[in-house]
Order: structure tokens, then C-alpha cells, then sequence
């Protein structure tokens, strides 16, 4: 859901024996549809989420069901106008955990700025997405915070993720690490190419 280019899918698939498909996406932006639709052809997609097109969708009940979401953070970001919960788009975390019930998901994650768990005390985004979670039969895990330094990256740059699992399926599973190995964060223009260098993206 808001899924870009399904960046945790690609992740997913280059494990050994780790099986995942990619039965449905929910995207508006045209670049990454057009990539979501040639990596996954046999997979259904929709362009918007308000149209509820995703209600006639039934997920496998003979498998596991990951919802990933990286709904906007625009109200949110210190390169937003920060309106928090006045903003419309604050509304998609919630309705994307609907969705999420909605499917009977395992797992729902949710992905976004820090600021979604650091000033939840101020705009109540987080707690009202957890609330409805757990009134709907489903245990909150860990909120992890990560950077991208600390896998690899050259940036400072921190995102959370929120994840919950139904109460039935939280048994089965081990606690999910929280410490990952540090690399020294770099300036992001230090990775950057000179424009004339760059060549442009052709897409099937």
C-alpha cells in the first residue's frame, strides 16, 4: 500500500528459501507504477486507494499475509508544512490499517518518518493507528527506529517501523533484533553523480 517501487518485496526475494509474492499493490505515482506493473505482471494493482477497488480483493487463506505501507509523510516531515493531524493525508496510516484487518493480514507494517513516533504524544496518529489495531485482535511489536548508516548507507537519514501481528500468530514467532551493526554516516553528496553524468531511466 503507497508501496513505491516495492522496495521490501525486492528485499524479501533475494534471501535464500524465502518464497513471497506480490499478489496485490496500491501506487499513484506513475514512475513506480510502471515499474510495479513490469516486475509484477501477474500480480492486480490500483492507482488509488480512496477508490476501495482493494474491497473485491481475498488475499490467499492458505498463506501468510504481509501488508507493507509507506503512507505519506508529508504532515508530518520537517520538509513538509508539518500540519500533522489537520492534514488530510494524515488519515492514510489509519486507513491503511483498516485495510489491513480488512484482509485478515499476519503482519501489517508501516513505514515512515521518526517524527510519527517521536511527537505522538503531540498529534496522536500512531496511538489512534494501535488503538484500532488492537481492538481488532492484534498484538503491537516493537516500533523500530533505523538509519540508513546503520545498514550500509551514507546518510543519517532515521525512518520507524511500526509493525503488529495478530494475537494468534504472535506465539510463533522470536523477538525481531533491534541492534544492527553502525557505519559512520556520510554527507549524501558524497555519493551524488554530477548531472551530465547521469543517464536517463528508460522504462518497458
Amino acid at each position: 500500500v503507497w508501496a513505491g517501487i516495492s522496495s521490501f518485496t525486492d528485499a524479501f526475494q533475494a534471501i535464500p528459501n524465502v518464497v513471497i509474492r506480490s499478489h496485490f499493490w496500491i501506487e499513484n505515482d506513475p514512475t513506480a507504477v510502471s515499474s510495479l506493473e513490469h516486475n509484477y505482471p501477474d500480480s492486480t494493482g490500483s492507482h488509488d486507494f480512496f477508490d476501495y477497488f482493494w474491497n473485491s480483493w481475498r488475499p490467499p487463506d492458505s498463506q501468510p499475509t504481509v501488508v507493507v505501507a509507506g503512507p505519506s509523510c508529508c504532515h508530518l516531515s520537517v520538509a513538509g508544512k508539518r500540519l500533522r493531524q489537520w492534514d488530510p493525508r494524515s488519515s492514510q496510516g489509519l486507513e491503511t490499517a483498516k485495510l489491513a484487518v480488512y484482509f485478515k493480514a499476519t503482519i501489517l507494517v508501516i513505514e515512515n518518518v521518526v517524527q510519527l513516533l517521536d511527537e505522538d504524544s503531540q498529534h496522536g496518529l500512531l496511538s489512534e493507528i494501535n488503538s484500532f489495531m488492537v481492538s481488532n485482535g492484534y498484538n503491537p511489536m516493537q516500533c523500530i527506529r533505523l538509519q540508513d548508516s546503520q545498514l550500509g548507507g551514507c546518510t543519517a537519514r532515521e525512518r520507524v517501523f511500526a509493525l503488529w501481528e495478530l494475537a494468534d500468530f504472535a506465539a510463533l514467532l522470536g523477538p525481531i533484533p533491534t541492534v544492527f551493526p553502525r557505519s559512520q554516516p556520510s554527507n549524501i553528496r558524497s555519493i551524488l553523480s554530477p548531472i551530465e553524468d547521469v543517464q536517463h531511466l528508460i522504462l518497458p
